[in-house]
């Protein structure tokens, strides 16, 4: 299951987890060009990916998480977009996967962009990696809003 936190509009907490246990926690803040100068949210880099874990046994949990980020974003006006600082060389790996792309010390996602076509889709108001989409899935989603309704999918291990 996948759930999003609202408490703050400036801040989401998405938790996953696979039979009532806690396996990645990712947490997106408002960028401070938004937040603090008032840009416009379509004229940013997108939503700050603060922090990321995953369980170490887990296999396609920092994809999820990173699916539910680019629809938090889309749905805040950023168009899906992400920006983080990658920590270690093998996050950096993973990044570039995910189609980030280095720009100084950001990253940055566009899941929209040309570069991404092959990776990324936008299908009923979530995005999703294309390499998932003919999977079904074993775990669980639900994904709490500001309305408080759910939704539900189905995703296996990769």
């Amino acid at each position: 299951m996948v759930a999003r936190f609202i408490d703050d509009p400036t801040e989401v907490t998405i938790g996953c987890y696979f039979e009532k246990r806690p396996v990645g926690l990712l947490g997106l803040d408002t960028p401070e060009e938004v937040s603090l100068l008032g840009i416009d949210p379509q004229n940013s880099a997108g939503l700050s990916v603060e922090i990321i874990a995953t369980h170490p046994g887990s296999n396609g949990v920092g994809s999820i998480l990173f699916e539910e980020a680019a629809t938090a974003s889309q749905q805040q006006g950023y168009s899906g977009r992400l920006q983080l600082t990658a920590a270690t060389e093998q996050s950096k790996k993973v990044y570039e996967a995910l189609g980030f792309i280095q720009d100084g010390p950001k990253w940055t996602l566009n899941p929209a962009s040309l570069e991404n076509k092959d990776r990324w889709s936008f299908e009923d108001e979530k995005w999703r990696l294309k390499k998932y989409l003919s999977k079904e899935l074993a775990t669980h989603f639900s994904t709490l809003g500001k309305t408080g309704h759910s939704r539900k999918r189905q995703r296996t291990s990769e």
